[in-house]
């Protein structure tokens, strides 16, 4: 029977899963609780650039003066994944054309494959590097107007900050049910 998704030990610095047992004892599973929080995170920052778009992500970081060339890097490697999925199934697609008769790849094939794949990336990064120098790129990205810190902004963030710490403070579930029921403690 599962207990908490994730519960935070008194005087511990450590997140751990707590299952019961048949004999009713705990069990900490600490692989799983990692797994659980990659994941959460994993979701996070999809769900963020989702919403928010790569261009306005990078002009984010840079308010926050997050060096320039690791941006620049971020948005490069997220443009250009496509890229490089496109390479890895364009030569998966060859090797099963040279061996009908075989599902996958064999293992003893997988390091020169690796090696390909990292030859034509190479390739292809040169080619890519020579086509934006062609056009201009100088190695500065402009990810447009970069917005100043308004009024809207820091009103938004205070009152964001005043509910979290009155949730902390107050148990909010209990207060809306008494509410609702009438009850008060």
């Amino acid at each position: 029977m599962f207990i908490s998704p994730l519960t935070l030990l008194p005087g511990s610095r450590q997140c751990f899963l707590f299952f019961v047992t048949k004999s009713q004892n705990l069990v900490m599973n600490p692989f799983l609780s990692i797994f659980i929080k990659c994941s959460l995170t994993v979701t996070a920052s999809i769900l963020l650039i989702a919403t928010t778009g790569m261009d306005r992500l990078a002009a984010a970081l840079r308010m926050l003066k997050i060096p320039k060339i690791f941006v620049l890097q971020l948005l490069l490697t997220y443009r250009y994944i496509s890229v490089l999925i496109e390479e890895v199934s364009r030569m998966m697609r060859a090797y099963s054309l040279r061996a009908p008769g075989q599902k996958g790849i064999k293992w003893s094939v997988w390091g020169s494959f690796a090696g390909q794949i990292l030859l034509r990336t190479f390739e292809r990064a040169e080619r890519v590097y020579q086509a934006m120098s062609l056009r201009g790129f100088t190695g500065e990205y402009h990810t447009g107007d970069i917005s100043k810190l308004s009024f809207k902004d820091l009103a938004y963030f205070t009152a964001w900050s005043l509910f979290f710490v009155i949730a902390r403070i107050y148990n909010i579930p209990v207060l809306i049910g008494s509410l609702f029921t009438g009850v008060i403690r």
